[in-house]
């Protein structure tokens, strides 16, 4: 009862210990020593928390608890939050990565014994480690003598003379980089280091990732040199010593930063089986839960060793805790000295002379925004990210980085180094650094090596004022710098946020293979589109919803989907604390809309079309906001503050059983308020933006994807095109491209959205522990991404990049959900964010990856329907192109829009070209009767792989398309009338056509008369067409 569940074969196998007659086995045979506190530490092939388990390690899976040895020693450097976690949960963390935690309570008979492997090794001359013990002879991998090829080609030790120790410190040691020199010292390889001979991917060995590593982010033959590991190999080195020309600067210097080369670190063994003390000290937080059932059988299996059945759960014992797999060992001691060394040099802490230790200064970079693209800037302890972001957004060099590339020797900085915001006062390597007594040194070891990275400095000084400024919020000056409160931490942004830790969310996958929605955005009847457009779009979807609450037609809205400058509208019509009456006014008559009642204050909603944007930005940037934070905060400031929607600190959820719920699983959020959207509402509600590009790479119609934002989940759905893109550098050959990214693949709970990624994702989604957003994706973030116009310009032409030191658009960690097709782990990326046109104009196509059967889409569109051309009477191969609005001609495969203006279009079709002439020829009719462009028709659903659309269905579409109506300008008075014809010198000029931005003094406003008018004319054309919307909505 309650044996774990088996795995598939491990990709690494060494030799193998066999079973005992009695079922048990020992991982390690070789003497112990006891350090000074009587620990276990000794050598580094002790590799067994414990000693003796119960029960046989199933054949290999002992590599299990070195695989769990790595992840904790990894969430230590990290370091990572850890609470409400004991070590039973890392396990599905190794059945993610493929790794197995169980036993098995004995062995099987061997099967029979096959020397060779599927391996070929003809053209490379060896065989890759995954095999396990094997020689290259005659072009073919071959099982060394005592072990045998299973099914998988993978060698196992199947016994034969004596003994053979099992082989996981080797492994371990390879892994790191770690090479034995004494019983008392090992040398470590420069993490990461390269010679940086790009070609090397075309030599022989050079598939080989150890050997030749390719570009970050990007496959072989994208390669960037030879690592120390194939200097050694290839016998370039050995001894210390190596030939002299692969030395040198041409080579980078392998002689000081490879073992075999003479170079490296030398570091005391005690420093190296830091690893094992690592996950001593985690298992200090005792589980006893060994994450066995035993609910029918009412025992547990005997491999768990002292454990009783309680309550249906197999449980250690009083003094036992539960390791990864499962088994039941005496409560470890407290951490060895060893262990708090590996998480000192994390925290940067170093020994000093006496009771005194060197703290570097937290948190400091050296300014060198590039080191993301070179060698080891992928590591965020060497490479740091602004805070809240990850790479390649960095910050500079961090004085970890100084000591490891040897910058800094000997207490001071090495020529050429100097100067780089001076590491001289910042790095106890280089004679800087605050020396602090060791007593309070371990209490600040053991307050923070359970919490995640949380950057309290500004960036901001306080030195004239005395002051921090009100847009940074829980700030205080403190040495003349603001720094964040207790609690909270600094964002890129310079504002200080919440600190909430280690959060447990959910998961949804929605991809190819699993293209099903959570709940609230699963199942939809009916949707409502309403595109962008800025100040015109809001005030067209005043008149529209007005119209609808006339008809009552409103609760039969399941959905909105909207961009831009519909998301303005439809956020504050969604969560706006007013009712329906106060938020939309009364029905319009337009014969009663003189120019003094056009004038008249709007009701409520009206007040998005007409909020000055202008004044309130300039004020923001007086204040200090950062430009990469201006446009949300502007939008925040100027259009949701007045409903009190504006808070870029509070996320979203979609109701107050949600917000329970997220709190169920997440006690510090217990005093956080949610936003949640207003009873009787849709209920769901999609926000469009887009995942533009990462920092120092341009975007492009093969690479920008949807970034859909809801109260319940985020994220992008669907892999594009079922694959992975890549991104060309804004830098030209100073960077390389950014390959084989996975975007996509399935939404995360909105709370969580912004933070950086698991380190496991369950297959099939499900519950997930993440470091919280520094930045949560609250509402007004959300709107500010959907109408930040200029982001697909900007990250498309590469402009105001932040590696040069500024950027304007809105910035957000993205991570991709992972599956058996695209499967993980995979990296987070900072990507620059923006306005849901730049992919996708209407909003339409995030309903039909939903499958909404009957959806009425609203076009606020700024190009009129041509009146030259007689589309009933066009030869079927016309190109409509320029004589329709784009956002209406991409759907049917004619994207009429240049990519080269950062709007990428071109994969947006979703119906036949033959299905776009009959429906342009009834709009030309109904404007040539001067009606509203009201079309209804039923169009069967394309394929679309870009999107994840599946085709073979019929659609319900009722298409709005703003235009002019003389039906409707004939109602007016007359001296309404004559002002509009006045045309582009009248006081409606471009009406309804008016301009997304300067339509007046201001950057997005309208003015009331303006948006008042445009209002009543969309409320016109629906309630012309209330049947039409009945049959929809009803």
């Amino acid at each position: 009862g309650g044996a774990p569940k088996r795995e598939a074969a491990l990709p690494i196998r060494p030799a193998m210990r066999p079973c005992a007659a009695d079922g048990s086995a020992l991982l390690g045979d070789g003497p112990q020593e006891e350090d000074s506190t009587g620990s276990e530490s000794g050598n580094l092939e002790a590799l067994v928390v414990g000693g003796r388990l119960r029960g046989c390690l199933a054949s290999s899976r002992w590599v299990a608890l070195l695989a769990a040895g790595l992840a904790l020693t990894v969430l230590v450097l990290a370091p990572q939050p850890l609470s409400g976690l004991g070590l039973p949960a890392l396990a599905p963390a190794l059945e993610a990565v493929g790794l197995s935690s169980g036993f098995s309570a004995g062995a099987a008979p061997p099967p029979p014994c096959s020397l060779t492997t599927v391996g070929s090794c003809r053209f490379t001359g060896r065989c890759d480690s995954s095999r396990g013990n094997t020689t290259c002879r005659s072009g073919r991998c071959v099982c060394a003598q005592g072990y045998c090829a299973n099914s998988a080609g993978v060698c196992l030790w199947q016994g034969g003379g004596a003994v053979e120790r099992p082989q996981a410190a080797p492994v371990l040691r390879t892994a790191l980089g770690l090479h034995v020199v004494s019983r008392d010292m090992m040398c470590e390889d420069t993490p990461e280091w390269t010679d940086g001979w790009l070609h090397c991917g075309y030599e022989d060995g050079g598939a080989h990732p150890e050997l030749c590593p390719p570009t970050p982010g990007a496959s072989w033959p994208s390669t960037r040199g030879w690592t120390c590991q194939a200097y050694r190999e290839k016998g370039w080195c050995s001894g210390g010593k190596g030939t002299s020309s692969m030395m040198g600067l041409l080579r980078n210097h392998p002689e000081g930063n490879c073992c075999a080369c003479g170079g490296g670190r030398q570091i005391a063994s005690r420093r190296a089986t830091g690893e094992l003390a690592a996950v001593r000290l985690l298992e200090g937080r005792c589980s006893r839960d060994t994450g066995g059932s035993c609910a029918w059988t009412k025992s547990c299996g005997r491999f768990r060793g002292p454990v009783a059945c309680v309550s249906g759960k197999c449980l250690c014992q009083e003094g036992y805790c539960s390791d990864v797999a499962g088994t039941c060992h005496p409560k470890a001691p407290p951490a060895a000295p060893m262990a708090s060394l590996v998480v000192r040099e994390s925290l940067g802490l170093h020994r000093e002379p006496g009771q005194a230790m060197c703290q570097d200064t937290p948190g400091w970079s050296d300014g060198w925004a590039l080191c993301a693209y070179e060698a080891g800037g992928r590591r965020s302890d060497l490479c740091r990210p602004f805070p809240g972001l990850a790479w390649p957004s960095t910050a500079g060099w961090t004085c970890q980085a100084y000591a490891e590339k040897g910058w800094c020797r000997g207490r001071r900085v090495l020529d050429g180094h100097l100067g780089a915001f001076f590491p001289e006062q910042h790095c106890c390597a280089c004679g800087g650094g605050k020396i602090v007594a060791r007593g309070s040194s371990a209490a600040a070891v053991v307050a923070n090596a359970t919490q995640p990275k949380c950057y309290r400095d500004t960036g901001g000084t306080c030195r004239l004022l005395g002051q921090c400024r009100d847009f940074r919020g829980e700030a205080s000056c403190e040495s003349n710098r603001c720094i964040c409160r207790e609690g909270y931490c600094a964002h890129s942004d310079g504002a200080c946020y919440r600190n909430f830790g280690l959060i447990a969310a959910t998961v949804v996958p929605v991809h190819q293979q699993q293209p099903s929605f959570p709940e609230r955005q699963a199942f939809i009847a009916t949707g409502l589109c309403i595109s962008g457009g800025g100040s015109r779009s809001a005030a067209s979807a005043l008149g529209v919803l007005r119209a609808l609450h006339s008809l009552g037609l409103l609760p039969g809205v399941d959905a909105i989907s909207a961009v831009s400058g519909g998301s303005w509208a439809s956020a504050v019509f969604m969560f706006a604390n007013l009712t329906l009456a106060e938020l939309l006014g009364s029905r319009t008559d337009p014969s009663r809309l003189s120019l003094a009642a056009l004038a008249a204050p709007p009701p409520a909603l009206g007040f998005v079309a007409t909020a000055a944007t202008t004044r309130t930005a300039l004020g923001l940037k007086a204040a200090g906001v950062p430009l990469g934070a201006l446009w949300v905060s502007t939008v925040a400031k100027a259009i949701l503050e007045p409903f009190g929607l504006g808070s870029l600190h509070m996320p979203m959820a979609p109701s107050s059983e949600a917000v329970a719920s997220i709190r169920a699983r997440n006690p510090q959020f217990r005093e956080q308020a949610f936003l949640v959207p207003q009873p009787g509402r849709p209920r769901t509600f999609i926000i469009g933006g887009t995942v533009e590009a990462p920092d120092g790479y341009r975007a492009s119609g093969d690479n920008a994807v949807s970034l859909q934002m809801s109260p319940d989940f985020s994220g992008t759905p669907f892999y594009p095109n079922n694959m992975t893109v890549s991104y060309e550098s804004s830098l030209g050959p100073r960077r390389p491209p950014l390959k084989n990214v996975l975007l996509g693949g399935g939404l995360v709970e909105t709370f969580a959205f912004g933070g950086e990624g698991p380190a496991v994702q369950p297959p099939n989604g499900g519950a997930v522990l993440l470091r919280a957003p520094v930045q949560v994706l609250s509402l007004a973030r959300a709107v500010g991404i959907s109408s930040a116009a200029f982001a697909g310009a900007v990250s498309q032409a590469g402009l105001l990049d932040s590696s040069a030191g500024a950027t304007l658009s809105p910035h957000g960690n993205i991570w991709p959900v992972t599956s058996a097709q695209q499967p993980g782990p995979r990296q987070t990326i900072t990507y620059q964010l923006g306005d849901g046109a730049s992919i996708e104009n209407t909003g339409l196509l995030a309903l039909l990856q939903r499958r909404v059967p009957k959806i009425a889409m609203v076009i606020n569109t700024d190009v009129p329907l041509s009146t030259d051309v007689d589309f009933c009477n066009v030869a079927s191969d016309y190109d409509p192109s320029g004589t329709v609005s784009s956002a209406l001609a991409d759907k049917f495969g004619f994207p009429t829009v240049s990519s080269m203006s950062g709007l990428f279009w071109a994969r947006n079709q979703v119906f036949s070209k033959s299905d776009f002439l009959p429906l342009l020829c009834e709009l030309g009719t109904l404007r040539k009767a001067g009606r509203p462009l009201v079309s209804r028709h039923q169009l069967p659903v394309q394929p679309n792989a870009w999107w994840g659309i599946s085709g073979g269905w019929t659609v319900d579409l009722l298409l709005v398309l703003l235009d002019r109506s003389p039906a409707f300008e004939a109602e007016l008075p007359a001296e309404t009338q004559a002002e509009v014809e006045k045309g582009t010198v009248g006081r409606f000029a471009h009406f309804p056509h008016f301009k997304t931005v300067l339509q007046t003094a201001d950057l997005t406003a309208l003015h009331v008369d303006q948006a008042n008018l445009l209002a009543a004319l969309m409320e016109y054309a629906v309630m012309e067409n209330a049947q039409h919307f009945q049959d929809i909505f009803r």
